[in-house]
């Protein structure tokens, strides 16, 4: 059971990438992304951002940052207790495809983080990317840049959540989560965690590789769990 599983989640991740919607996703946020970063927009929003009180910021954000990290890789062990394999290595597919193509993103662009010392505004820090395979190390390039990872990972197995549950109490909490973890990297921590247009990205991304699954509430039912 646990040999299929694998094989399925990676099917299902394989399938996600051949998507060409998916790929169409990616290079219109791409181009999105550079326009809001030449435009302005980006630097405009992290500085409203940086108004916040740090404490205020804190208080409203650090819970969906920090649940972030590990509640994608926890929700298809749920799903799997919930709705059954089949759902959770579907699940699981879906997160290793967002996954891959954050990654893709990351370490191609090593986009400069808001927090960044250098450059000295804003503006040149939100339009300053470095171009090539680990431009900005190892480390720095897999955690920061474009898109978010937050968004995009808790996006995509959020939706199948809402897309497996019958409870309206469930899927309004995937809805709100969605937005939380958007919110919460987009202008969290004072604006200190990723430009505007990483998370539109990275929302972006997570829908799209969440839909073209093919993930609906018809798997639930074949599952005696979920009544």
């Amino acid at each position: 059971m646990i040999r299929s599983a694998i094989v399925q989640a990676g099917q299902t991740a394989l399938t996600c990438l051949a998507d060409r919607r998916v790929w169409l996703v990616v290079v219109a946020m791409a181009a999105l992304s550079t326009f809001m970063a030449v435009s302005g927009i980006d630097a405009t929003a992290n500085a409203l951002a940086g108004m916040q009180p740090a404490p205020a910021s804190i208080a409203w954000s650090a819970f969906p940052l920090l649940l972030g990290i590990v509640a994608p890789a926890v929700v298809p062990l749920a799903i799997a207790w919930k709705y059954g394999p089949h759902a959770a290595a579907t699940c699981g597919g879906v997160l290793l495809a967002t996954v891959a193509l954050v990654l893709l993103g990351k370490l191609t662009t090593s986009r400069v983080s808001p927090e960044a010392l250098y450059p000295a505004t804003i503006f040149e820090r939100s339009i300053s990317v470095r171009l090539g395979l680990f431009s900005a190390g190892p480390i720095e390039s897999l955690i920061e840049g474009w898109p978010s990872g937050h968004a995009a990972n808790n996006t995509a197995v959020a939706v199948i959540v809402y897309r497996l549950s019958t409870r309206p109490l469930i899927r309004q909490c995937a809805v709100i989560w969605i937005a939380w973890v958007f919110l919460a990297t987009a202008f969290g921590i004072a604006g200190d965690v990723h430009w505007l247009s990483d998370s539109i990205s990275g929302l972006a991304i997570g829908l799209v590789t969440s839909l073209v699954s093919n993930q609906s509430p018809v798997t639930a039912k074949s599952n005696p769990k979920t009544h």
